[in-house]
């Protein structure tokens, strides 16, 4: 994914500086693999020849159990020091991240929204949260997620679903006007029976390649043609040709999100450029 120009950049993040390299939470794991020293280097291969000498001399000397403890504990060592330097990686990506976006990060941050896709699960939680000014507005771009249990005792299994999201407030006019509008990935759909169900209902516009790509619903209270406007002829087009975005609004709440924990800045921009894109639809019809 190509980076975003300058202009594009400070449209975004009015208060954007230069990322310095690397830019990523992988590209910093990996430089911190790289940073092992030669004298940590010879450690590391002392401790594989113990790994496999140490429990052979146990073995031989009649200690299976010391044995498999040893090997045990000598396999636990690379584990810890990895999981180390993956979350040193997280950490140092989002602070560095943010500081060069203008942003504040909060780990393990809270938020509360009516929006579906914040409501799902048993469990919810926002990792990694990010405010400040994106698209010329106030807003949050956080990690998301949440946790499905099924089953009981011994029977029981947890699913978990990850998103990043951008979350902008819209202005009390504009939350007026559109109830609740919802457009998703392509899915399963179930016609009346689900708009009965799910207390929304489907809206199918003129453009079938925009059917093909994308769910639409909307509140069963939400104007049609309030909403026909929002989405013209040229917003759907850019929809399809131009940009991909998904997002859920109820209210006051617009939140355009994406599957997956992105950790590359790239990818971050790219996704803030679109919720963007998105906010200002919503403002046009205000304006």
């Amino acid at each position: 994914m190509a980076d975003l120009t300058h202009s594009q950049l400070q449209s975004v993040f009015p208060d954007a500086t230069e990322l310095e390299a690397p830019d990523s939470r992988a590209a910093i794991f990996r430089a911190g693999l790289r940073s092992i020293r030669t004298d940590q280097l010879t450690w590391v291969l002392l401790y594989v020849a113990g790994q496999v000498v140490a429990p052979l001399v146990l073995m031989a000397a009649g200690y299976p159990t010391a044995a498999v403890l040893t090997a045990a504990a000598l396999i636990l060592v690379p584990v810890v020091v990895i999981a180390v330097l993956f979350h040193r990686a997280t950490s140092t990506f989002w602070d560095t991240y943010a500081a060069a976006r203008g942003l504040s990060h909060e780990k393990n941050g809270r938020y509360t929204s009516d929006v579906p896709l914040l409501r799902k699960g048993d469990r919810r939680s926002f990792p990694h949260v990010l405010s400040g000014t994106i698209g010329g507005v106030a807003a949050r771009l956080m990690h998301y997620q949440y946790t499905e249990t099924s089953g009981s005792g011994e029977d029981q299994s947890e699913s978990t679903y990850r998103f990043t999201l951008v979350q902008f407030n819209l202005p009390a006019a504009v939350a007026r006007r559109y109830v609740g509008v919802y457009l998703r990935p392509k899915s399963i759909s179930f016609g009346r029976l689900q708009d009965r169900l799910a207390h929304d209902r489907g809206i199918t516009l003129a453009s079938t390649e925009f059917n093909s790509e994308y769910s639409l619903r909307v509140d069963n209270d939400q104007d049609d043609i309030a909403l026909y406007e929002l989405f013209s002829t040229t917003f759907v087009d850019q929809l399809i040709r131009e940009f991909r975005a998904t997002w859920e609004q109820r209210g006051d709440d617009l939140v355009v999100f994406e599957r997956g924990h992105v950790t590359d800045a790239a990818r971050l921009d790219d996704l803030c450029l679109r919720a963007a894109r998105v906010l200002q639809r919503y403002l046009e019809e205000h304006q």
